[in-house]
């Protein structure tokens, strides 16, 4: 992993700790169902900033659209769609 996905990777570990627990990762402090809902939020836009940054390194690297999509489940056109030029 490159160090901004390593990064993510960190913060979404640590969201799910809170969101899992109900405690604050850092100090154990409880949080309400507002801010664990609010974390869960963060965790989504976190895993898709990181898909993103996984696949355009996997691009760079000479990962084909058709070898991203099988990864992802889906069609090449559709990963290319998603996340290309």
């Amino acid at each position: 992993m490159n160090p901004t996905e390593t990064s993510i990777a960190n913060h979404l570990r640590n969201a799910l700790h809170e969101i899992e627990h109900g405690t604050e990762w850092s100090t154990g402090e409880p949080l309400d169902w507002e801010e664990r809902i609010e974390t869960a939020l963060a965790v989504a836009e976190a895993s898709d900033l990181l898909i993103r940054e996984t696949v355009g390194a996997a691009r760079k690297a000479g990962t084909t659209w058709a070898e991203i999509g099988r990864a992802l489940d889906c069609t090449k056109q559709n990963a290319q769609q998603r996340f290309g030029s």
